[in-house]
């Protein structure tokens, strides 16, 4: 089957040839456009940006408040510097030196009794907004920030404000609004690059973090679980868990389990299958070794000996249940077990011949015990209860040693804790002394080629046993085990009135 899809994949391989190549490349191309890792540093570069926003507008607003607040200081200087020049007579070019180094176009002076014009140049200009420092507030500064933006730096503007010095009351300034919007433009584009460089670096940062964290980890996830669909059955694609304590490491020990378990899955169904093969071709030459063995039985009965003639009795029984076995064998791949011929039998007389089988004779009547009343029935198939109790049995003999017991016997009622209406059910129990059933195992016990607490056992008989005994209406249970012995309950319902 693996070398059939191997030849077809290297049929579509050759089929496709070169033109898979862009495809592959546009898949890869759309895989890392929309991994997580890519969103990641796309969102963290705009969040960075956003919270850049957020501080450029007051910081902008700040710029321009100490710029107009230095033209103010430095015309304050200026006007001082006119104050000890005798009749304030200065020539045009001192003029024009303090108003080039002041960055001003007039400075204005208010006194406590008079308002004059200081200094004044003589290129002509419009004045575009009037600005008092002392009655600004953050929402008008706001307002007036961006009102420069908006105008692009045209013409000038006037600001008043509070002077360095007691001489005056008021300092008025004109300064051209191209100075200030040149410094603003220049200061936005400081912040912005800053801006570029902390998300870039925050965001490379987070980008490191991640793939070595989260995004390395999920990817070899990815691997595994591709190439344990792909084949599920090399133990080879087993996701390797690692030792986090987060919910990656819980994701990782959570998969690896699930992976082992499915994978231990689908190897037990193959098993099967293969064992129903095998099965099946036993059971054709089987059947015929059992014909020539119930021939060879048939013509012991000639013999009047009382002990071969009850010997020949049992051996024919045993053959004839091992040929219904074998026929009802291919059966069991394609339905169920076949419905119970159901009819009252004496439970004493089947146990007695299931001990038989399993090789407690007279010799040995100690290790099977059968504590029921002779006369005591039960409405089952014979011998599917002889399947059950041979299987119990089997078991409870591999477990105790050759001083062991064997013990069957049934209650009124059953156990308090079992049922409380108990007045239309058969309770037998099966005890034994032997070491017990390991507790690893105990909530498997009823799970094929699982529950074995055998070396070469494959844990089919419980799984049978139960399954014959649900067929009836009844059920299997593990009642307790112990170092002293195990215990097996066994519920069947007792035939009602009205049933044939």
């Amino acid at each position: 089957m693996r070398l059939v899809t191997s030849n077809l994949k290297r049929q579509n391989r050759r089929r496709v040839g070169v033109s898979e190549m862009p495809n592959k490349t546009g898949e890869n191309k759309k895989l890392v456009k929309n991994s997580l890792t890519m969103r990641l540093l796309l969102f963290t570069i705009a969040f960075v940006l956003v919270f850049e926003a957020f501080i450029f507008v007051p910081a902008i607003v700040q710029f321009r408040t100490s710029f107009l607040e230095q033209r103010l200081a430095s015309g304050t200087t200026a006007a001082l510097s006119l104050e000890e020049i005798p009749g304030n007579q200065i020539s045009p070019t001192l003029k024009e030196e303090l108003l080039t180094s002041a960055q001003i176009q007039a400075i204005i002076i208010t006194r406590e009794d008079s308002r004059m014009l200081a200094l004044r140049s003589d290129m002509p200009f419009t004045l575009v907004g009037r600005f008092d420092l002392r009655e600004s507030s953050f929402i008008s500064d706001i307002k007036d920030t961006f009102a420069v933006f908006t105008r692009g730096g045209e013409g000038v503007i006037q600001v008043a404000g509070a002077p360095m010095t007691p001489r005056f009351k008021l300092v008025e300034i004109v300064v051209w609004e191209k100075h200030l919007y040149d410094g603003m433009v220049a200061y936005s584009f400081n912040i912005l690059g800053t801006s570029l460089l902390v998300s870039l670096l925050t965001a490379g940062f987070i980008f490191v973090f991640l793939q070595f964290f989260v995004v390395k980890p999920i990817t070899h996830m990815t691997k595994s679980i591709t190439g344990f669909r792909a084949n599920p059955e090399d133990a080879r694609q087993t996701l390797k868990a690692s030792s986090r304590s987060d919910e990656i490491g819980m994701i990782e020990r959570e998969l690896c389990r699930m992976q082992e378990e499915l994978r231990q899955a689908l190897n037990q169904k193959s098993k099967l299958a293969e064992l129903g093969l095998a099965v099946s071709k036993i059971n054709h030459d089987l059947r015929n070794i059992l014909a020539t063995a119930q021939l060879s039985s048939e013509r012991l009965r000639e013999i009047k000996d009382p002990t071969v003639i009850t010997l020949t009795s049992r051996l024919i029984s045993s053959v004839d249940r091992a040929i219904d076995l074998c026929e009802s064998t291919l059966k069991h791949g394609r339905a169920d077990e076949a419905a119970p011929n159901q009819a009252n039998i004496k439970l004493h007389s089947l146990l007695a011949d299931v001990g038989s089988a399993l090789g407690f004779d007279d010799k040995n009547k100690h290790g099977w015990q059968i504590e029921i009343d002779e006369t005591h029935e039960v409405f089952a198939d014979a011998d599917h209860m002889f399947r059950v109790f041979l299987n119990l049995g089997q078991n409870a003999k591999q477990a105790m040693g050759e001083d062991g017991c064997i013990v069957i016997r049934t209650e009124k009622g059953g156990e308090k804790s079992d049922e409380k209406d108990s007045a239309n059910t058969d309770h037998i129990y099966v005890e034994d002394t032997g070491y017990g059933i390991p507790e690893a195992i105990q909530n498997d016990l009823f799970t094929p080629f699982i529950n074995s607490n055998k070396a070469k056992g494959t844990g089919l008989g419980l799984v049978v046993a139960r399954e014959l005994l649900r067929a009836h209406g009844g059920e299997l249970a593990l009642l307790k085990s112990g170092k002293q012995g195990t215990v097996f309950h066994i519920r069947l319902p007792v035939k009602s009135k009205g049933t044939k």
